[in-house]
């Protein structure tokens, strides 16, 4: 079910949805939502966070009241963070930005279909306020006209590797592209695990205007980029989890696809992947990266 005011909204989302074979319900204001929700029991309500009367917060809290397991997914603009981090707290499970396109709204719901139980709540929260950090590290030294926004958040459990690719059973999968590049940070202390942050080659030379060659060696000031993130990340888990845990670089290396090894070993070691998939925009391009956070289940609930 897709609540907002917005009728052009509300007609993209149920053409999208329903090509892919979903049936989708539609209301236009939380009141309504509220009465269709308790007439059809969707599995999945994607709900607009700024709506005029009853608001996005407000829709939600009363669809809790309704069904403490119900499954929300928060439509927002990036100038909404501190509403949608009450809400993520509160138990919705995803968020997507606006604009956003039919495919990307279409993979978040076959995801959390998929899994009844998409993202954890905790490390959701984590990487919201994560955004803010980023922000700081790539104005203050590197970028210092950039922007950092959070588009996405997945949750991996149960991890499996078969030919480079790791993922989880019931088929999620994260599937390292060859042209990718890979920052390695060791989590040590009382929790164990590994930071890494990937970023497609192609685009790292668009934002260190290295003429290296990029499948043999990273440009150091790349290096010193992501390592940044990497141990802001550690550090930001220490403070969030209350632990002594400390952050080592260890490793950035290039086509993952082929390093099958270490992610059986990644796998065997570590039985989950939170990862925070950002944009980064500078130059007038935007620029996707990736920070995955692979560990034992200790971290986060």
């Amino acid at each position: 079910m897709a609540i907002d005011d917005s009728s052009t909204v509300l007609e993209l989302i149920s053409t999208a949805l329903s090509s892919k074979g979903y049936e989708v319900e539609t209301a236009h204001s939380g009141k309504e939502g509220l009465i269709k929700y308790k007439e059809f029991r969707p599995d999945v309500v994607t709900l607009d966070l700024a709506m005029p009367g009853m608001d996005g917060y407000e829709t939600f809290a009363s669809l809790k009241r309704l069904d403490n397991y119900v499954n929300v997914i928060m439509l927002t603009a990036a100038n909404h963070s501190s509403a949608l981090q009450r809400c993520l707290q509160e138990g919705a499970i995803d968020f997507i930005s606006k604009p956003f396109n039919a495919s990307d709204l279409v993979n978040t719901i076959k995801r959390t279909m998929e899994s009844r139980k998409y993202c954890n709540h905790d490390a959701a929260i984590f990487f919201s306020h994560l955004q803010s950090k980023l922000r700081h590290i790539a104005r203050d030294s590197f970028f210092p006209d950039s922007y950092i926004e959070l588009k996405n958040i997945q949750t991996i459990r149960n991890l499996e590797v078969d030919q480079g690719r790791y993922g989880a059973a019931q088929g999620q999968h994260y599937t390292p592209s060859e042209h990718d590049i890979c920052f390695v940070t060791r989590i040590t202390g009382e929790r164990e695990g590994m930071v890494i942050s990937v970023i497609e080659a192609a685009e790292l030379q668009y934002l260190f205007g290295t003429n290296d060659h990029i499948e043999n060696k990273t440009p150091d000031k790349a290096t010193e980029f992501f390592n940044m993130i990497n141990i802001k990340v550690t550090s930001e888990l220490a403070n969030s989890t209350r632990s002594n845990i400390n952050g080592e670089a260890v490793m950035s290396f290039v086509r993952p696809g082929a390093m099958g090894n270490f992610w059986k070993e990644a796998a065997r070691m570590w039985n989950r992947i939170d990862m925070g998939i950002f944009e980064m925009g500078y130059g007038g391009k935007t620029v996707p990266f990736a920070i995955q956070m692979c560990y034992d289940g200790g971290l986060f609930k």
